[in-house]
């Protein structure tokens, strides 16, 4: 019970740090200047964020699909659990510390700097995964092309 207690203050102290911090920066852009930004805890602790968001997703993704005359579409059910499956496949045994690594090393090319923080968690998971040398560059020449700037 204790130790229930104790993650509870843990969880909401950490909502508080992150939503003051949040709120104090002028640019909340989540993308590699802001990933350079935070502290090696808050990037664990995103990253944990992110394998939490994919289980929610995943139970969001198939729960309500409904065929026309209003029942469970199996069907479809089972091809949303088999594209979960495939991106589960693609993570299962990676940890936090490679996504933080990852993405560190990502990031140390100043060209990748305005790569979505999502967009480059993608980059890296492929990269752990095996991609080629030559299908990685193309994927960070369009991920960097591509990378959305915000009129100022």
């Amino acid at each position: 019970m204790r130790a229930l207690a104790y993650w509870r203050l843990a969880i909401l102290s950490l909502i508080i740090v992150l939503g003051v911090r949040t709120a104090a920066s002028q640019d909340v852009r989540r993308d590699g200047n802001w990933w350079m930004t935070i502290s090696p805890v808050e990037k664990n602790f995103y990253m944990v964020g992110v394998f939490d968001g994919l289980a929610l997703g995943h139970n969001f993704s198939y729960w309500n699909l409904k065929d026309k005359d209003g029942k469970p579409d199996i069907v479809a059910q089972g091809k949303v659990m088999d594209a979960y499956d495939g991106s589960y496949n693609l993570l299962k045994n990676t940890t936090n510390g490679q996504f933080v690594e990852g993405l560190g090393k990502l990031y140390s090319d100043y060209r990748n700097r305005r790569i979505l923080v999502p967009d480059a968690a993608w980059i890296v998971a492929l990269s752990i995964s095996g991609m080629s040398d030559k299908d990685m560059e193309i994927l960070l020449y369009n991920s960097r092309k591509n990378a959305w700037v915000p009129d100022k």
